[in-house]
C-alpha cells in the first residue's frame, strides 16, 4: 500500500501532501460543495471496509489477514 497522508506533528491530525493528491477538483452546486477524484476514491474504498483502524489493527494483531 502506497500511504498518502502524513501525520501532522504533535496531533492526531493527518495531511496530504500535493504532491501526492494526483487528480481532484472540487465541485459546487448551489449549497453544496464536495472534493472528488482519486485521494477522495480511496477513502471511500476504506470506508466501504466498515471498519475503524482500531478494528483492523486488531485483526492484524490477531492474525487475520487476507
Amino acid at each position: 500500500m502506497q500511504r498518502m497522508t502524513i501525520a501532522n506533528p504533535n496531533s492526531s491530525t493527518y495531511r496530504i501532501p500535493i504532491e501526492k493528491v494526483d487528480l481532484f477538483r472540487v465541485e459546487s452546486t448551489g449549497l453544496n460543495t464536495a472534493f472528488m477524484g482519486t485521494m477522495i476514491d480511496r477513502l471511500g474504498k476504506y470506508e466501504d471496509l466498515g471498519l475503524t483502524p482500531e478494528e483492523i489493527k486488531g485483526m492484524l494483531k490477531d492474525g487475520r489477514r487476507k
